[in-house]
């Protein structure tokens, strides 16, 4: 079994992508469980458990669209509450946007000093002149 990174090939990514799209086609149209998740363990469990201990050991050197895509999207969840009669399900969407990613922790300790350097003697000369005013009054 292989353990670390995987060796990326072009060739074969994009001879999957393009390769036996109609053969799949045509298979999801007769079967209709055909590319569901959890066929594999049906179909060829030793296969499907040498696929799941490679993608366990294993990880991709450069990321793919799809896990861009995902990481990308909100996801919805769901919260069961219980009430006196029934369960209510309620989907939450997260947002990406709320979520602190690490350039926007970056920007923040370069640009934190910067704020402090700037409204220190700003706050300093406010006082100044508040405590000017009540001497002359």
């Amino acid at each position: 079994m292989k353990f670390g990174p995987r060796k990326p090939s072009l060739k074969r990514s994009i001879s999957a992508m393009t390769t036996g799209r109609a053969k799949r086609t045509v298979k999801r149209a007769i079967n209709p469980y055909y590319g569901k998740k959890g066929m594999g363990w049906i179909n060829n469990p030793k296969k499907a458990l040498y696929n799941k201990i490679y993608h366990k050991t294993t990880f991709s050197v450069i990321p793919t669209i799809g896990d861009i895509k995902k990481a990308s999207k909100t996801k919805p969840t769901t919260v069961a509450a219980e009430t006196s009669s029934s369960k209510l399900n309620k989907t939450i969407e997260t947002s990406s946007s709320k979520k602190w990613g690490c350039w926007q922790v970056v920007l923040l300790l370069f640009l934190w000093p910067l704020i402090l350097l700037v409204w220190i003697p700003y706050a300093i000369y406010q006082y100044a002149c508040v405590d000017e005013d009540t001497v002359n009054n």
